[in-house]
């Protein structure tokens, strides 16, 4: 095949042939290198996109979250009041109570004597 290039082209004609075909298969090479470059970019650029996506939802769910907590802690906050005053009014009540039994003491031993 070489040989019957350069007999019918000459040896600067089958360089030249030689060249052009080298030419022809860097080009398709180039190409479908950069067909393959242009399918990863769309890859990256999806995987990119879901990431970001991804990302908006984590901080969406980690504000939630917060929202939550701050929401137990107000929970926890209100019935720690609501023990400390219900503490409190027992002690009221038993004061007065006890203060209502000194009472009816003091006038029963009134009326006894």
């Amino acid at each position: 095949m070489i040989a019957g290039l350069i007999k019918d082209y000459g040896l600067v004609g089958a360089l030249a042939l030689a060249l052009a075909a080298i030419g022809m298969l860097v080009s398709w090479l180039k190409d479908s290198w950069q067909a393959r470059l242009d399918d990863k970019q769309a890859m990256v650029e999806r995987v990119a996109t879901a990431i970001e996506r991804q990302s908006a939802t984590s901080v969406d769910h980690t504000e939630a979250i917060k929202d939550l907590r701050d929401g137990q802690a107000a929970i926890l906050k209100t019935a720690t009041e609501a023990a400390l005053t219900g503490a409190a009014n027992d002690k009221a009540i038993l004061k007065e109570i006890e203060e209502s039994r000194k009472a009816i003491d003091r006038n029963t031993g009134a009326r006894a004597s």
